[in-house]
């Protein structure tokens, strides 16, 4: 990082940052890696573990924009310390309850520990870090560092899967435990190694702090609105992806443990492709919008290849090839996602507040996209539901791809004409 023009506090800044965030959204999307024996611990069925993101999706809808504003009026270390330290003691509270109904609650309450005062704080942190030159490189590696550290904490998790899968629950209740133990240390980092200046307490200066009255002039923005959709899209096909992993042992064939860990390196360590990523739409594109209109093109054809590739152990190879192929594009495009209101020019002032009103449209899919495709496969069996899936996938990134070229023929014409 250093080689590309960030000093060594905004190293260490970045670093803390992608730790908190490494631990902190394992558990909600816990069932992305475990899905079948988490579903078992838990007696629930397909329909109901999509019932239990949408629950956690409702929480995230309430919160985004008063996150948000907080954000924005409030220095982001002490709300970086309770969101991850919170998030620990749901796990460990979960670890020793394991039933479904207890799971509703929790689910529901993490959306406040990772979305209510981390999503939105971290997100601006990673701004104010990059400047206006450098934000999609520090998101970029961001999650690229986050990535690498989540990958190697999850490859423990499966391991300790692995050792004690003869008891499933006994299994999970153990992964839980160590992803509430993950939490507690990334929360001790933070506080020693985050320092937290002036300009990143949001207290030095008096113009670049929200007012509430500034609130409208947020939501009367037309490229937050156009920009959030795009994002909307991003978020829909890369958790989509997750149903990867069920896939590849239903319709494939392949085990468990295997699986997990494939999941393990579409989820986290293709991430480290986002520096990449960022390198593509600030140095060369100069434009995120255009990588993302290029990238969704290129997501159309692999999910046609998704669909039609043929099942069963014989095609394993290719099967793996397709997943890891398409979740390196979309992860690419979804470690830059937040850099798309930097490319509009949305003032810094206001740039935890967009984000939180983005945030409202961009994660809505976890609020009926599980639910729906648990229901599809409970309903049409394997086979049928999956088609379903990954042919819904491949419109949503037709559409994007669609929008993200109107928006970026709009911005390089009219980005000047944004008032706040």
């Amino acid at each position: 990082m250093n080689k590309m023009g960030f000093g060594k506090k905004t190293v260490l800044a970045v670093i803390s940052l992608s730790i908190a965030g490494s631990a902190i959204y394992q558990l909600p999307y816990l069932k992305d890696l475990f899905y079948d024996p988490f579903l078992e611990a838990f007696d629930m069925s397909n329909t109901q573990a999509g019932l239990l993101m949408t629950v956690y999706a409702a929480g995230c809808m309430v919160t985004y924009i008063p996150g948000g504003i907080i954000a924005d009026r409030f220095g982001p270390k002490r709300l970086l310390l309770v969101s991850l330290f919170g998030t620990s003691l749901l796990a460990i509270f979960l670890a020793f309850s394991m039933n479904y109904s207890t799971a509703l609650v929790i689910w529901f309450l993490l959306a406040l520990s990772t979305t209510f005062l981390f999503w939105a704080t971290i997100m601006k942190a990673l701004r104010i870090l990059g400047g206006k030159d450098k934000s999609g490189e520090a998101y970029g590696w961001y999650y690229a560092l986050s990535s690498l550290l989540s990958f190697v904490s999850i490859a423990i998790e499966v391991y300790v899967y692995d050792i004690l899968k003869a008891e499933s629950s006994k299994a999970i209740f153990w992964v839980i435990m160590i992803i509430g133990i993950a939490n507690a240390i990334s929360g001790a980092l933070v506080w020693i190694f985050y320092k937290e200046d002036g300009k990143s307490s949001g207290e030095s200066d008096p113009e670049d702090k929200l007012m509430l009255k500034d609130v409208p002039e947020v939501l009367k923005n037309p490229y937050v609105w156009a920009s959030s959709v795009i994002m909307f899209c991003t978020w829909a096909v890369n958790g989509g992806l997750s149903y990867f992993t069920p896939y590849m042992t239903s319709q494939i064939g392949m085990e468990v443990t295997d699986s997990a860990l494939l999941s393990n390196i579409r989820m986290y360590f293709l991430l480290l492709l986002c520096p990449l990523g960022g390198y593509i739409a600030d140095k060369i594109l100069k434009s995120t919008l255009k990588f993302y209109a290029i990238g969704f093109a290129v997501l159309i054809g692999l999910f046609c290849c998704v669909i039609f590739i043929p099942l069963g152990p014989s095609n394993m190879t290719a099967a793996i090839a397709l997943s890891m192929i398409t979740s390196a594009v979309i992860l690419m495009m979804y470690g830059i996602m937040w850099s798309i209101l930097n490319e509009v020019e949305i003032p810094v002032k206001y740039a935890a507040t967009a984000v939180g009103i983005a945030s409202l449209i961009t994660y809505l899919p976890d609020l009926f996209m599980y639910t729906l495709f648990g229901n599809w496969l409970d309903l049409y069996g394997d086979a049928a539901g999956y088609f379903r899936i990954f042919m819904t996938l491949g419109i949503i990134a037709g559409f994007a791809c669609l929008l993200s070229l109107v928006l970026a023929s709009k911005v390089n014409k009219s980005i000047n004409n944004i008032c706040f």
